[in-house]
């Protein structure tokens, strides 16, 4: 029962901190999501900072010094004509148009033209959850899909492109990101679903429209503990591999950062200032940075940025086939790595003392800190992305925990040692020893006390005759009556010194005597005639008194200290004791505690004598 409860013991930090991460898992569900998107947006933050610049996808951007030039958005369809006209002569390979042309206007044919001249993907709108069903235009490339049903999202409203600009292109996909409710951008759907059709994201049908493939992906169930559970993959491209969520959506990548990004003003373009085939063999984003065009997200990046950057985002890791994901096993791998964390919080545990209490909540914040970072290293390296926020929270939670128990623990053996030491000193010698740091130097101040010293008398044959154990049972009785009684009458036990026992009081300078004289009374009873053995006379107590100044205080070396009081009162107070068996009483007097009492104590000369080491001769009383 012992080994058990120190065993549990011991798991009761880990066992709490799990507890209360599950608690907190449970009840604050939406609070531990948002840490693990803040968490993980920083890893890409960092991730990006190293990013080379992406020359495969470019943007062509309407940014504020294009409409300067050439007016507000939208553009008329002749302006856009010649934009995508430009950037055929730049040599494109694709154009991805992050934009609806869903009203009819004048020139629409211009633009048609030039749509059908080219390899073009356009974009549409398919609203989830909005609050009115608005349907403008007419939406494009949606197949039929059974996941409809289940998985991917329903869309309720949508905007699409006219009838004429629409089938002007073979390929259009959806622009419609997945917003946190933090109102940051981190996934994208797959597809989007409307009356039974899926219709995919722009990204995906520029990705099958490059390649020159019509867009048919297939969503495949995987196994294994890395893999993603559910990804797309078209039947023309299989070395593509898209991981998808078990809600259908993309996890949107953040390899590049904004500045890795090959951005060329529309201005630009349209008035030829781009050098001669910068653009050769790209895939252009045709889009729209302006303040006011209303085309602008937030992002792990920023908080403002054109929508038209997530699809470049998405488009350059398709490119390198590089989508992360989450595992299915991420639980699991969560509890593992909790569980590397518990083994080494477990060996800071066997830490003492101050190294624990101090220890454990550096090591928490250290391993929390290495927890991120290896969730970074991994989404880097691997594209894997493990949330760390449960991990993180567990591993504070322990190094509090184990604080907190090293803490008790460091209290109790404290106070046990306390008590142990006030079991050894007078209590107040042990609070005020307690309070001092180990040195080598006396450490002492005077007292004005009465010293009472009480000896055993016939002790010594005792021990000679009889079994050690018997005598020690015996001087045990004896320490425990005196210190119940001095107790009992406001004074102290100092010190034990052989079959003696010395006492002080510094308040209750009245009750000396009768402690004095119930102690007298006590060890007759115990240790009288009635216990009396054969050849051992019976024991009793002599007991002397004086008062005057003591020194009480610690003295040796740092390694070796002795507490101890001293000083001409002790001394008297040991000869007035020794001379109780010359005179036959068991209590004597001196001169000071005399004078101290006055007349409130009645008390008979016994004469004076010549005490042991004294130069001058005392005059000694003794109860009437």
């Amino acid at each position: 029962m012992i080994i058990r409860s120190e065993y549990l013991k011991q798991l009761s930090p880990y066992g709490g901190a799990l507890l209360i991460t599950m608690a907190i898992s449970w009840l604050a569900s939406g609070g531990v999501a948002s840490l693990d998107a803040r968490l993980t947006d920083t890893a890409w933050q960092w991730i990006a900072a190293e990013s080379k610049v992406e020359q495969r996808v470019v943007i062509v951007d309407i940014d504020e010094a294009s409409i300067a030039r050439y007016g507000a958005w939208p553009w008329s369809r002749k302006q856009m004509a010649e934009l995508s006209a430009q950037i055929t002569e730049q040599g494109a390979s694709l154009q991805i148009f992050d934009m609806v042309f869903a009203a009819k206007k004048q020139q629409d044919d211009l633009l048609v033209a030039q749509l059908k001249s080219e390899s073009i993907v356009l974009s549409q709108i398919l609203a989830i959850d909005a609050d009115d069903n608005t349907q403008v235009g007419v939406l494009a490339t949606g197949t039929k899909n059974v996941l409809c049903n289940g998985l991917y999202p329903q869309a309720n409203a949508y905007i699409a492109n006219n009838k004429q600009i629409g089938n002007a292109v073979s390929s259009v996909g959806h622009i419609t990101p997945s917003v946190d409710k933090d109102g940051i951008v981190r996934k994208m759907p797959a597809y989007i679903c409307r009356n039974g059709k899926a219709y995919p994201a722009l990204a995906l049908a520029a990705l099958a429209t490059a390649m020159a493939e019509p867009v048919n992906y297939v969503l495949e169930q995987t196994g294994g503990w890395l893999s993603p559970g559910n990804q797309l993959k078209h039947t023309q491209l299989p070395e593509i591999i898209i991981p998808v969520s078990d809600k259908g959506e993309i996890l949107l990548p953040w390899w590049l950062s904004r500045n890795s990004l090959l951005s060329i003003s529309a201005a630009d373009m349209l008035e030829g200032n781009v050098p001669k085939k910068m653009l050769k063999g790209a895939w252009v984003l045709i889009g729209s940075t302006a303040f006011g065009v209303g085309d602008a997200v937030s992002t792990p990046q920023a908080a403002v940025v054109g929508g038209v950057e997530v699809h470049a985002q998405l488009l350059s890791a398709l490119l390198d086939n590089k989508i992360p994901y989450q595992p299915q096993a991420v639980n699991t791998l969560l509890y593992i790595c909790m569980a590397g964390i518990t083994l080494i919080m477990w060996l800071v545990s066997r830490l003492k003392g101050r190294l624990l209490i101090y220890g454990a909540p550096v090591a928490g914040v250290v391993i929390a800190l290495g927890v991120i970072i290896g969730s970074a290293v991994i989404l880097k390296t691997q594209a894997i992305l493990i949330p760390p926020a449960l991990a993180v929270i567990y591993t504070l939670l322990t190094g509090i925990m184990v604080t907190v128990k090293g803490y008790s623990q460091n209290w109790s053996e404290n106070q046990r040692l306390y008590l142990n030491l006030s079991s050894y000193l007078p209590e107040h010698a042990a609070k005020w020893i307690v309070k001092q740091n180990p040195n080598g130097s006396m450490s002492a101040h005077h007292e004005d006390a009465f010293v009472l010293y009480v000896d055993l008398r016939n002790f010594s044959n005792w021990c000679n005759q009889l079994p050690a154990e018997q005598t020690g049972a015996i001087l045990h009785t004896f320490y425990t009556v005196v210190t119940e009684v001095v107790q009992q009458h406001g004074g102290q036990t100092e010190k034990y010194v052989g079959d003696a026992v010395m006492c002080v009081w510094r308040n209750q300078h009245d009750s000396v005597l009768q402690a004095a004289q119930a102690l007298v009374s006590l060890i007759d009873q115990q240790f009288g005639e009635q216990s009396k053995q054969a050849n051992l006379p019976p024991l009793a107590v002599g007991i002397g008194i004086e008062y005057g100044k003591i020194l009480v205080g610690s003295l040796g070396p740092a390694q070796r200290r002795e507490y101890t009081v001293i000083g001409k009162t002790v001394t008297t107070a040991m000869r007035l004791q020794e001379m109780t068996g010359d005179l036959a009483l068991p209590i004597l007097i001196g001169e000071q505690a005399r004078n101290k009492w006055g007349e409130t104590i009645a008390l008979e000369t016994q004469g004076e004598f010549l005490l042991i080491g004294a130069q001058q001769a005392m005059e000694l009383f003794s109860p009437k």
